[in-house]
């Protein structure tokens, strides 16, 4: 388990990284699922976390959106969708969303020093 702002996330298992230790992670951005606006997640997901759209970039067929979880600038996530599913979503700078964010594709490092 990792402990991010406000939420408990659940990880791929790293026997060599105690527990309670400080650790720096990442998460590629195809590890970072929308759920659907128009059919809520009814608790399925994984690691679900919600946020506020700051950033929307349209890269040909893409879309790169960074958002703040919870609202906190300490917070950021970047994901990449299809244009398709963007608009789709209605999704743009201000809008709340909620994604997932796959225990898989979280990657655990030890804290250096």
């Amino acid at each position: 388990m990792l402990r991010w702002g406000n939420y408990t996330l659940e990880c791929r298992h790293r026997p060599e990284i105690q527990i309670g230790k400080t650790v720096h992670w990442i998460i590629p951005p195809q590890h970072v699922i929308l759920h659907r606006r128009e059919r809520p997640s009814r608790g399925e997901r994984e690691n679900p976390v919600d946020g506020v759209i700051t950033d929307f970039v349209v890269l040909g067929g893409d879309v790169s959106i960074t958002m703040l979880v919870d609202a906190n600038p300490d917070l950021p996530l970047s994901l990449t969708l299809s244009r398709h599913v963007a608009r789709r979503n209605r999704l743009d700078v201000g809008e709340y969303v909620t994604v997932s964010l796959l225990a898989d594709g979280i990657h655990l490092m030890p804290e250096q020093g």
